[in-house]
């Protein structure tokens, strides 16, 4: 949130959804707070599962076109864009994702127009994305 005001006692924030939040000064005094005012990117970290059954070759390939798809975006500082194969998931294979959004002021913009851009490449190589199942036998 945004610091409203700083009054002898209390501290008075405003969040993100514009809730005003009023907090004993004792409490802020003895906190670790980070300023993220200073920051000149604000991380993002996705991880995207892919069907088990998902070949290497079009495992590497997602990864490949994820990985321009987000360089590409305009409000993206490419230089440390992180792609890789990360994990073997319960259900999936686990895709890491790791970028860093430049313009603070459209965070959420970016996210959106990325995720969906993700979205459809996925669909568009035929790459699945699953949830959790479980099957059922019933036996006589």
């Amino acid at each position: 949130g945004t610091v409203k005001e700083i009054g002898l006692r209390t501290t008075i924030i405003e969040s993100d959804d514009g809730t005003k939040l009023t907090i004993p000064n004792s409490k802020i005094a003895d906190s670790i707070i980070e300023n993220v005012s200073y920051e000149s990117a604000r991380k993002m970290t996705l991880t995207i599962g892919v069907a088990s059954e998902t070949t290497n070759a079009s495992l590497e390939k997602a990864i490949k076109e994820l990985k321009k798809i987000i360089d590409g975006h305009p409000n993206v500082k490419d230089d440390k864009t992180i792609v890789r194969f990360d994990n073997f998931g319960e259900y999936t294979l686990d895709i890491l994702i790791i970028y860093w959004i430049a313009n603070l002021s459209k965070i959420g913009e970016t996210k959106h127009e990325i995720n969906m851009a993700i979205k459809k490449k996925l669909e568009d190589l035929k790459i699945e994305t699953p949830y959790p199942t479980q099957r059922v036998e019933l036996k006589k």
